[in-house]
Order: C-alpha cells, then structure tokens, then sequence
C-alpha cells in the first residue's frame, strides 16, 4: 500500500497565457500524456475575463521525490511561471501536520489548505469543456 497523499494545482492568468502554456507543455513537451492531464483536471474555470484557472487534482497517490510522475507535475507547474502564469500547489500527507504548500511569486491563494483537506478558493459547478485534441490544438 505504501503512504498516500493527495495533491492539487492550480495554474491560472490571462486566457491567451494559459492557451500558450498548454500548447507548448502538452503538445511540444509532452510533459504529461493528453489522457492522464484529462484524467487528473478537475475544472478548467473562467474566473473573469483577467483570469483563467486550471485546476488539476491528484488523490490517493504516492507523492516521493524521484517518482517520474512526481517529477513531471513539478516540470508542467513551475513551466508556468516563465510563461507569465501562476501556480500554486499543496499536498498533504496521511500523518497530522504533513503537509506542504509552494506558490509562486505574487499567487493569490486560490487554494485554501484546512487540514486534512484542500479547497479551492472558486466556483466550481462549471461543467468542464472538452479539451481540444492533438490534431486540434488549443482553442483561441
């Protein structure tokens, strides 16, 4: 079984930042593969027309520096910040007090940490719009 934890991100600023920062991560990089980014977002939000997030979401996972997984999720949300984005991430362990939080420069706190579990700091009842496909692209 092993130690588990639960982590989420969220990654947000302007739309045309955002559509940048996925097109260039997911479809030139490959930093995560289309299927396991569209199985761990759980909500692409239009928050206002200054700010889009996207919020991904990991549970029940072991989180140990050195797993690939691991380090591909810290690549694709520190990638955002010289995109001209923010991010930031929590996770939390099983144990009381095992948790750790990393934002970047001038966040804004989206994610609200009340052990033992996250909330985001947005609506989230938004249906989530289909992502575009490889040979699609990012919508504009």
């Amino acid at each position: 079984m092993g130690y588990r934890s639960e982590v989420q991100s969220v990654i947000y600023g302007n739309k045309e930042n955002l559509n940048a920062y996925l097109t260039t991560c997911l479809y030139i990089t490959n930093y995560v593969s289309l299927k396991e980014f569209r199985d761990n977002l759980r909500r692409y939000v239009v928050y206002d027309s200054d700010m889009h997030i996207l919020h991904l979401y990991l549970g029940d996972v072991k989180w140990y520096e050195g797993y690939p997984e691991v380090e591909t999720w810290e690549a694709f949300m520190r990638e955002s910040e010289s995109m001209g984005l923010h991010y930031e991430f929590v996770r939390i362990g099983e144990d009381n007090g095992d948790m750790y939080e990393e934002r970047s420069k001038n966040s804004v706190n989206l994610l609200f940490v009340s052990s033992p579990i996250i909330i985001p700091e947005f609506e989230m009842n938004l249906p989530i719009p289909l992502l575009p496909s490889l040979e699609e692209g990012v919508a504009t």
